[in-house]
């Protein structure tokens, strides 16, 4: 697989998060209100906290397998959602927000620009050894891969007493996340 391949689809499992996340962000005050980076921020965190605990809770009480046909209409539930309420709601005009300091201004710009460089050395350090980091290749990875061959959050070897699972009690969600981005 290249790394072009490998990036793509890094981008488009984030892309397909923050779009879920970006809906759900409509639902709080709050959130709407934020300047569009800082509310992409909070939707790639709720998008992926949703999508993760939605898939969880459907395969572990609803016993629904986790395959396209089921993660596809999680990730697009908040969106249609969204879209439907927006289409019914009063349009507002937005408040004028207080002019900031230059200072202030020349803060956050160098603070976003820090932030954009230590992520994109994340991503690219990510990106290029994926099966490198210990937690990665002692939890995530293979808790994933028994998720994916199991389609299912109770899969066999990780409720199997008899077999030795590094860290067992290793919470599902960055696997099931793992697994809805494959």
């Amino acid at each position: 697989m290249s790394t072009a391949y490998r990036l793509f689809a890094a981008l488009g499992g984030v892309a397909l998060f923050a779009a879920s996340g970006w809906a759900l962000t409509s639902f709080v005050p709050s959130l709407r209100r934020k300047p569009a980076l800082l509310r992409f921020a909070w939707s790639y965190l709720l998008g992926g906290a949703f999508t993760g605990t939605s898939l969880y809770a459907l395969s572990h009480w609803g016993g629904v397998e986790l395959r396209r046909g089921t993660i596809l209409p999680v990730l697009l539930l908040p969106l249609v959602t969204a879209a439907w309420l927006l289409r019914k709601a009063p349009r507002s005009t937005p408040s004028p927000r207080p002019a900031s300091s230059r200072t202030a201004r020349a803060a956050v710009a160098l603070a976003a620009l820090s932030g954009a460089f230590v992520s994109a050395a994340v991503l690219a350090d990510a990106l290029s050894g994926v099966q490198c980091g210990f937690d990665a290749r002692m939890t995530w990875n293979a808790h994933a891969g028994f998720v994916r061959a199991a389609r299912t959050v109770d899969a066999p070897v990780l409720l199997d007493a008899g077999t030795y699972l590094h860290n067992p009690k290793y919470p599902l969600l960055l696997p099931v996340l793992q697994v809805a981005v494959q």
